[in-house]
């Protein structure tokens, strides 16, 4: 009955699917993708036709001349599909892949079958994944996908001390972020802290060698495939400081760059009501907010006023049952004993501090005591002052562990909602019993 139940959702996961891509699957058209065009998708295709399996890219390597590797798994998908229909096949099918993940996810989590599949579908239509298709940041999608499924993987795995689990999870993950480095970078650190969480409240399972052994495998597993992706970010890292000298890019310019595309505050808005600020290019509702701002607009009108293609956004229900979930965490009236040590109360907490921090980070130069100079205090700047992170731009990219937190939060919200729904049932049959008698 439960196995049923399960397939049920999946069905209905798919459906959600369907529905939101439905203008192009039935029948089957081309998506209009701003950075997947189709004539690359063409050259990849011919490429594979004529047997080049890895492609030498000549954009640096180690920040010296010569170039990089590419290795995609979009690659062999460019070989089984009809280029018209590619990014139609890639976008709907990885939305797919990160609704199964995530609800697989919050399975074994212990969260039921309704609260899973409503933290999978928070999930998978959150405004800065959805929207993305119109920008054709295929690699966000696949990144995202294979994330989830490591995620999960990776829970279950410490959870039940499954060393096969471990391994998969790892290359699941070195996959995902092969796809979208920078990003999958920024939700790796989140990954990180989950794991350190995990590990310590299942400490008393045992089996702790079985644990070491699969986390070092999954390590070398990951490793594997996310090698030349790391290998090229340190090679981007030094060509960006190479730049930025060969510009005379200063600290306070090279600041403004990397924040440039930062969440304003009041711009937090849109989480809870997505498109109040616009919807990117769109003629009859285009962005008026200050995402993608230059730093000097506002005094010199030098850059951008505005850039934005995409929209955040969770809506009101996500957010009022992830408000849910968080009141019955902080309450403690969930159950302490949980699955495997992982009790509701504790998950709830860790990905609410989780979501909070990622969203601190998003707001980037909003959330600093000097917004547009070299020197100043914000949460943003703990990750800028990395080795190499200043090469990297667009704090709003810390918006993917936010939607993550929030979705999940939203699927304890949902298993609070059915509780309490449940209890006023059985309080107005009792009602009606004693009425009766």
């Amino acid at each position: 009955m439960k196995v049923r139940r399960h397939l049920w959702a999946l069905v209905g996961i798919a459906g959600v699917v369907v529905i939101v891509f439905h203008s192009v699957l039935l029948p089957p058209k081309a998506v209009v993708a701003n950075d997947s065009p189709l004539a690359s998708i063409a050259r990849a295709q011919r490429w594979w036709r004529e047997g080049r399996r890895v492609v030498w890219l000549n954009d640096g390597y180690l920040g010296r001349s010569g170039g990089r590797l590419a290795l995609s798994i979009q690659y062999p998908l460019q070989r089984l599909v009809k280029t018209e229909y590619y990014n139609t096949v890639l976008f709907a099918g990885a939305t797919l892949m990160v609704g199964i993940g995530m609800y697989g996810w919050c399975v074994t989590l212990g969260l039921g079958v309704l609260a899973s599949f409503v933290g999978a579908c928070a999930l998978m239509l959150s405004g800065d994944f959805i929207t993305c298709v119109f920008s054709g940041h295929g690699g966000k999608f696949l990144m995202w996908g294979f994330l989830l499924w490591s995620l999960w993987l990776l829970t279950y795995g410490v959870r039940e001390r499954s060393v096969l689990a471990l391994v998969w999870s790892g290359i699941c993950g070195g996959i995902g972020v092969s796809n979208q480095l920078d990003v999958g970078f920024i939700v790796g650190l989140f990954y990180v802290a989950w794991l350190a969480f995990l590990v310590w409240r299942t400490r008393g399972e045992g089996r702790g060698k079985k644990l070491v052994t699969g986390l070092g495998m999954a390590a070398a597993a990951g490793s594997v495939y996310a090698i030349l992706t790391v290998v090229w970010l340190l090679g981007l890292a030094t060509q960006g400081e190479r730049a930025i000298a060969a510009e005379q890019r200063g600290p306070v310019e090279q600041w403004n760059w990397a924040t440039q595309w930062s969440l304003p505050k009041a711009e937090t808005l849109t989480l809870l009501v997505p498109g109040f600020y616009g919807w990117g290019h769109l003629p009859d509702a285009p962005y008026w907010g200050r995402i993608g701002q230059d730093a000097r607009w506002v005094t010199e009108h030098v850059g951008f006023a505005r850039f934005s293609i995409n929209t955040q956004g969770l809506g009101v229900v996500v957010i009022a049952l992830a408000v849910l979930g968080i009141c019955r965490g902080l309450t403690g009236d969930v159950s302490e004993e949980g699955r495997k040590g992982l009790s509701g109360r504790a998950v709830i907490q860790f990905w609410a501090i989780a979501a909070l921090v990622g969203l601190l980070f998003a707001w980037g130069r909003y959330f600093d005591t000097a917004p547009n100079s070299a020197r100043g205090l914000g949460a943003y700047r703990l990750f800028y002052a990395l080795p190499g992170m200043s090469a990297m731009r667009n704090p709003l990219k810390f918006l993917y562990p936010v939607m993550l937190g929030v979705a999940v939060l939203a699927g304890y919200g949902m298993e609070t909602l059915q509780e309490i729904i449940m209890r006023m049932q059985g309080h107005t049959k009792g009602m009606v019993g004693r009425v009766r008698r």
